[in-house]
């Protein structure tokens, strides 16, 4: 069986998908006159869906508030975009346009107010998606608090291992990929799910793979009930459930009689790779279980999933000396976090482990303040830096709090990024790993970091 999410409200606004069979596979055959425009194109699902409609031929644009790789990305696939909200930016009125925006974009952004009062048509990110992934033959949808760019990338890259040509959305950028972002040729399609905005229960899935469920969000969807009752509904909205055992992940889905539970510690097991930690194995495994499911040979899978080249800022190494590391990883969850520093602690024993932080939106802090410090407690030393407020929130806590918080081996900084690096490099020491962790604008502290820690070993030399 296969679910078709068809918004007539998309036809009358002047998209039309045409739908073809050749060999049992549904193929975009074209896509009709009108204008697709995002607002908030930097966004990672927004980019991709910006870059899937760009290559099945539509006409398309977009805008964000500040330059990123994402906007790049996008610039040099031939994609216009405007640095800016702007009424300026919407296509003209005799163009029938649809408007495609992202959550962050509220109801009172000047160029989504004046879209509305023009009379386009809009949708939110999340509904757009529905309405694509329902084009394919095959879905594969990844949910889950944690780990679902990790998992969506495997399960994609063991796909195309195969020879296979699947469409996918990944929000983040695999290491030696061109783009996060395909259409294919119809058959297979594989792409996150959100939790943060419910928008996961719009999917009608083939496949649900839930890594883990934590009440990571609840604050953005009305509490945990109504977290965990969209998992639950993203559940049932699929033919299959693939999932790791969990407390959790138990309670909200077992129940499910279409659901496949797997025991973590076995299918963590199953996978060897020197490098990886038990998060990212029981990651790969879920991800080869799901192209199990999808047809592949087991054996072959496994051999496929552990040459996977990796997702940037997970566990990435910048830097690496004989004896010192630099590492950035992306954890912004006290679940997250615990992971990231235990696999450290596993892969590099004895050494000294020194960690900056920065908190990601303010909710999150609030919530887990007590939990961050707890996990930061276990490097030797860590440096928080100010929070990263996703969408300029304010609140009665700051990163100043978390570290004095998590104690003695913790401080708080707020230099910048270029002085902030000089001194982790001049506090540099031998048998150190350095940890770089946060989903924020961290990342922009690495060149300053190489750049400084370059210039101490051509010193020390």
């Amino acid at each position: 069986m296969h679910f078709f999410l068809f918004l007539p409200e998309l036809q009358s606004a002047g998209l039309e998908l045409h739908y073809i069979s050749m060999k049992n596979k549904l193929l975009f055959d074209r896509i009709g006159s009108g204008h697709i425009h995002f607002i908030g194109c930097g966004g990672a699902g927004m980019c991709c869906l910006a870059l899937i409609m760009k290559e099945l031929g539509a006409s398309v644009s977009g805008s964000d508030l500040k330059e990123s790789d994402n906007t790049e990305l996008l610039l040099k696939s031939g994609i216009p975009v405007t640095i800016g909200h702007s009424v300026k930016n919407l296509p003209s009125a005799d163009n029938d346009a649809i408007i495609v925006r992202s959550a962050a974009v509220r109801a009172d952004n000047p160029e989504f107010y004046a879209s509305n009062l023009a009379g386009f048509k809009s949708f939110t990110r999340g509904e757009f998606l529905a309405v694509l992934a329902s084009g394919y033959m095959r879905v594969v949808s990844i949910g889950g608090s944690h780990g679902k760019t990790s998992v969506t990338a495997m399960l994609v890259h063991v796909l195309k291992d195969a020879g296979l040509r699947p469409g996918f959305m990944i929000g983040g950028k695999v290491c030696g990929w061109a783009s996060p972002a395909a259409a294919g040729d119809g058959d297979i399609f594989v792409t996150e799910a959100d939790e943060s905005d419910g928008s996961l229960t719009l999917l009608r899935s083939n496949i649900a793979v839930v890594t883990n469920i934590d009440d990571d969000h609840a604050w953005s969807v009305g509490g945990e009930d109504k977290l965990y009752a969209n998992f639950a509904e993203f559940g049932r909205n699929s033919e299959k459930v693939l999932y790791l055992g969990s407390k959790n992940a138990d309670s909200v889905l077992s129940s499910n009689p279409c659901g496949i539970r797997l025991d973590k510690e076995r299918e963590a097991a199953k996978v060897v790779h020197p490098g990886w930690g038990f998060f990212q194995r029981s990651n790969a495994s879920l991800a080869a279980s799901a192209a199990v499911q999808l047809g592949m040979g087991g054996d072959k899978v496994l051999e496929s999933v552990v040459s996977f080249p990796g997702v940037e800022r997970r566990m990435s190494v910048r830097y690496s000396s004989v004896d010192f590391v630099l590492v950035e990883d992306y954890a912004h969850h006290p679940v997250e976090l615990s992971a990231s520093i235990g696999a450290l602690r596993e892969k590099f024993p004895d050494w000294r482990l020194r960690v900056v932080f920065q908190p990601h939106r303010q909710a999150r802090l609030e919530k887990y303040i007590g939990q961050f410090a707890c996990e930061l407690r276990k490097a030797d030393e860590v440096t928080v830096v100010p929070v990263f407020a996703a969408w300029s929130e304010m609140g009665p806590l700051s990163s100043r709090d978390l570290a004095i918080k998590t104690g003695k081996t913790a401080k708080f900084s707020d230099c910048g990024w270029e002085k902030l690096a000089e001194k982790l490099a001049l506090e540099s020491s031998k048998r150190e790993v350095l940890a770089i962790i946060g989903a924020g604008d961290i990342n922009e502290l690495i060149p300053h970091l190489k750049s400084a820690l370059g210039k101490i070993c051509l010193t020390h030399k």
